[in-house]
């Protein structure tokens, strides 16, 4: 990986999830990172708002992909069409009583759209071995008092 594509900015976006089994689509910055998928008390509403919260890189190419939300004990069916549901994680709401989860439909062989773990991969990629490490500084114990 160049400097340059090390060096960019992330950014922790939310997106609000729907609870309505149906398939939607996220516009998601390629090489996104979901950190968590839960629920979220909002006040003003009175309700809790289900949502996943992702790493990205905001100046990445935005790539459509498609989620799906299922509740506990719901029946459904695996995808016939060449995709997998990928479960990406769970959430309660608690003042309904009820937990879904949340799955991504993916191509089975579509590598670089990978959740969770293989996300993480791309946006904090393993540094190159360098052959001599330097020496350690010495540290005074006030080194760190501002």
């Amino acid at each position: 990986m160049e400097a340059e594509e090390e060096n960019q900015t992330r950014v922790i976006w939310k997106y609000v999830l729907p609870t309505d089994d149906n398939i939607f689509t996220l516009e998601l910055p390629r090489g996104a990172c979901v950190l968590h998928v839960g629920a979220q008390w909002k006040p003003k509403w009175d309700s809790e708002i289900p949502a996943m919260w992702c790493v990205v890189n905001p100046e990445a190419e935005k790539v459509p992909v498609e989620f799906r939300v299922i509740a506990t004990g719901q029946s459904f069916t695996q995808e016939t069409d060449g995709t997998e549901l990928f479960h990406v994680g769970s959430f309660q709401m608690v003042q309904a009583g009820e937990v879904w989860h949340l799955f991504a439909k993916l191509d089975t062989e579509d590598a670089d759209l990978a959740l969770g773990a293989l996300w993480l991969k791309q946006i904090a990629p393993e540094k190159p071995e360098t052959k001599q490490s330097a020496p350690e500084k010495e540290t005074n114990e006030n080194d760190d008092l501002d």
